[in-house]
């Protein structure tokens, strides 16, 4: 580029964009492929089945009180253990949630310098 008459400031900034966007291209990848407290996870399955578990074998007079809690807890518990799946992963490539960060902006660079 400086052989073309660029100014060698343009040059270096260039370059720093580019290292840049390999470092948080790398960032991404790392996090993809790290699998964050494996026995943190084995707790929380555990914890939350083992939750719901004692609640179906609580006596209870069968009102409608106590099969809405049970419901609304059990709710909780779980979509706790999907909210944890889903913050462990968030650049999906195949899209299995609206919680996934999108990654639209690395797609449209590609193929802007790809023309």
């Amino acid at each position: 580029m400086e052989r073309l008459g660029m100014p060698p400031n343009y040059v270096v900034r260039l370059e720093g964009e580019q290292a840049a966007l390999r470092r948080h291209t790398l960032r991404v990848l790392h996090i993809q492929r790290t699998q964050f407290l494996p026995s943190a996870h084995v707790l929380a399955e555990a914890l939350v089945f083992g939750v719901i578990a004692l609640m179906l074998f609580l006596k209870t007079e069968g009102a409608p009180e106590s099969l809405f809690l049970f419901g609304f807890i059990s709710f909780l518990f779980l979509y706790i253990r999907r909210l944890i799946r889903t913050i462990e992963k968030p650049f999906h490539q195949e899209h299995e949630s609206m919680d996934d960060v999108s990654l639209y902006l690395l797609r449209e660079f590609r193929k802007q310098l790809s023309q």
